[in-house]
């Protein structure tokens, strides 16, 4: 007779209450995958910026020493197109 005026019997509520407590559980275990893969990859994102300045150092080096050698070779070059020599 408890569902004639809108209520629902304790067997309903305590199983809406199970479930409810499982779908919580279950949202939780997600949520702490995500957080663990979150935090996996902050640390990569980290790693990778550092390796990546590490990588645009190692190329500055690089491109500078490729300048200066370079310079004294073009103009040695252009010397003999212009003149036919040294």
């Amino acid at each position: 007779m408890p569902e004639l005026f809108g209520q629902l019997l304790k067997s309903r509520l305590r199983k809406e209450i199970h479930q409810l407590r499982t779908d919580l559980w279950n949202l939780r275990k997600e949520h702490g995958k995500a957080l663990h893969s979150l935090k996996y990859t902050q640390s990569k994102v980290e790693e990778l910026e550092a390796k990546l300045k590490r990588i645009k150092s190692a190329a500055g080096a690089i491109i500078s020493d490729i300048d200066q050698d370079v310079r004294p070779a073009v103009f040695d070059r252009y010397k003999k197109r212009i003149f036919g020599r040294e």
